[in-house]
């Protein structure tokens, strides 16, 4: 990515565009662990938060087929049901994401290593014919790039309120779930509040990327009782949940 984006810059908006729709489309089937997860969530009215690194709307389909609506909160969004309140944050933004203070033709170009729009008004945008008029008449969404540092065309300031707000959410948490994360220590605004907190982390993302999350472990997290279960979410899921006391 960050090869084709210093030979083609302007070219990076059309396939952030194309990611997107492409993201847009996946729904969660009936044997989805997110769903699953969200099933317990509601049985043991458990209040959290959830931040995901990913660009689809897995996570808030799975909210919303269990009858939880997606709200504005302040500088982000939660989801709300009855009693039970869940923040999310998107620290990588998502593909459903748009400035609505921003118009443009939809024909329009950006060199992806400028910062083009704020973003002090972000709308979530859900409809899908909503989205492809969304995604045919405006910037792109508001969804870093795929490569290391995660810059971002739309929405500079949402991103980094996202990622303010992670840091404090982590710093104050008992108990970190970090599934199907590799370590990236270049996206630093994740990375070193997961390494600060004094907070368990519980990692789950796999025999290979937890050999990796061990060695960051050593480097930053020497003495801290944290647990690697080096298992992917659907063989994790039990200890996920019983982590999370749901």
């Amino acid at each position: 990515m960050v090869e084709y984006g210093n030979k083609n810059p302007k070219q990076v908006s059309i396939l952030q565009r194309s990611m997107a729709r492409y993201f847009f489309n996946f729904k969660p089937g009936p044997l989805n662990f997110y769903k699953k997860l969200v099933k317990r969530i509601i049985k043991a009215e458990w209040n959290g938060t959830f931040s995901t690194v990913n660009y689809d709307l897995l996570l808030q389909r799975s909210f919303s087929v269990e009858g939880f609506d997606i709200v504005p909160d302040g500088l982000g969004f939660k989801f709300k049901k009855n009693k039970i309140e869940i923040k999310l944050i998107l620290p990588h933004g998502s593909c459903n994401l748009f400035d609505a203070n921003v118009k443009s033709p939809g024909n329009m170009m950006f060199d992806y290593r400028c910062l083009v729009t704020s973003g002090h008004n972000i709308k979530m945008v859900r409809d899908y014919n909503k989205f492809k008029e969304e995604i045919i008449n405006k910037i792109p969404p508001v969804m870093c790039y795929y490569e290391p540092i995660k810059r971002v065309t739309a929405g500079k300031e949402f991103i980094r309120e996202q990622k303010d707000i992670f840091a404090e959410k982590i710093s104050k948490a008992d108990i970190i779930c970090i599934i199907g994360v590799k370590v990236n220590t270049n996206d630093h605004r994740i990375w070193d509040p997961l390494a600060k907190t004094k907070g368990r982390l519980l990692y789950c993302s796999g025999e290979e990327a937890g050999g990796e999350f061990e060695k960051w472990k050593r480097d930053n997290r020497k003495n801290k009782k944290d647990s690697n279960i080096k298992k992917k979410f659907d063989e994790g899921f039990e200890e996920i949940c019983e982590a999370l006391e749901i």
